[in-house]
């Protein structure tokens, strides 16, 4: 077993495709401030999978 990026299969020969792409979410945090005034502040954060080899 191997694990590359781009590989030549043969036939009769079985793959799985691992999805390495992050994916990215956005949010909006609405908080008061202590002289009662509201706002929003933009957030976002980003969840993807380790690009190591002994982790997959």
């Amino acid at each position: 077993m191997s694990i590359t990026k781009k590989a030549l299969q043969w036939p009769f020969q079985t793959f799985q495709y691992i999805k390495l792409h992050p994916h990215h979410y956005a949010f909006d945090l609405q908080a008061m401030s202590s002289e009662k005034l509201e706002f929003t502040l933009p957030g976002s954060f980003t969840i993807g999978p380790k690009d190591d080899p002994e982790e997959l």
